[in-house]
């Protein structure tokens, strides 16, 4: 079962996507080679060989225990790729955080009516209308797929949108959430908020060329203001946009997109922590919601955590 961990950290509260499994499969975590493997696994996807040959282990051995955790769903396979002359399964851990209940003891949660800002609530529709997700929140594929064929591993950022859209809503539920490769016509003419930069979501790449600042694909996707000229090259810029949807202008779109993966972190952050920067608009136009930002590591523990405003 999907959930998600919450870990109060002093000042800071970090959001882990997480599963729960039953409480005699969390075993197969007890053997230290079996450990090793999944923390391989939450580095990069590979294959039982990748595996044997970093550990200098046997084959079997890998394949063992891969077996008895994908049994238990600890892990799974995340695509197929020919390797070393064959068809090869390339492993991913299933979350970054297993769990088991001991118990039931939890409390059902509904009918919760927000108390957020009236101009948040105001600067948000359509995508949140009447205490309802009123969009689709689209986000790139986490298999090779598109004109780039590229990959997006972004779900501490779309768990993270999530909650904070949470606070606007009437009622917990589930927010409509759709990969870009099973987007169909109605999906593209409705509102929606697109997660990645044009590299790593279809729609991104689709609406590229509508955007008041655009990822230049010729030149390493550079961020292009056509209304500064400014050039944003660092691998942590990102930009925040609200458009006219160009499939149908009675619609909106919301981009939260970075030069590189990692840069849609940025985004994020500037999104949920500085929402009455993004409502001023851009500091040349700010009838135009388009915003330019850089994230930093303040704390210099390898994780953005903080934002600077360009334009």
């Amino acid at each position: 079962m999907k959930t998600l961990l919450v870990e109060n950290n002093g000042s800071e509260r970090h959001i882990y996507d997480s599963v729960l499994l039953d409480p005699k499969k969390m075993k197969m975590l007890s053997n230290p080679l079996a450990l090793k493997i999944v923390s391989m696994l939450g580095e990069e996807e590979l294959c039982a060989i990748d595996i044997a040959r970093k550990l200098k282990v046997h084959e079997q051995n890998v394949y063992y225990h891969l077996h008895n955790m994908e049994k238990a769903g600890i892990v799974h396979v995340a695509r197929r790729e020919m390797r070393y002359g064959m068809t090869a399964k390339m492993y991913a851990p299933v979350a970054s955080v297993v769990a088991a209940k001991l118990y039931e003891n939890g409390h059902v949660v509904e009918n919760i009516k927000t108390q957020a800002d009236p101009a948040f609530l105001n600067f948000l529709e359509p995508f949140i209308k009447n205490g309802k997700l009123n969009a689709k929140i689209v986000v790139g594929s986490p298999y090779p797929h598109g004109e780039f064929e590229a990959t997006s591993r972004n779900g501490n950022e779309i768990i993270s949108l999530s909650l904070f859209l949470g606070r606007f809503l009437d009622n917990f539920e589930f927010l409509d959430i759709k990969c870009d490769v099973n987007l169909d016509e109605n999906d593209i003419k409705g509102n929606m908020i697109v997660l990645g930069g044009p590299r790593t979501n279809i729609m991104a790449n689709r609406i590229n060329d509508e955007l008041p600042i655009y990822f230049n694909r010729k030149n390493s996707w550079q961020i292009v203001s056509k209304i500064t000229g400014n050039v944003y090259d660092y691998d942590y810029d990102a930009v925040i946009e609200r458009i006219k949807n160009p499939f149908n202008k009675r619609k909106e779109i919301l981009l939260l997109a970075g030069k590189r993966s990692a840069g849609l972190a940025s985004a994020v952050i500037a999104f949920t922590q500085h929402l009455p920067e993004i409502m001023n608009g851009n500091a040349k136009n700010n009838e135009l919601i388009c915003k330019v930002v850089t994230g930093i590591d303040k704390d210099a523990d390898s994780f953005i955590d903080s934002v600077k405003f360009g334009e």
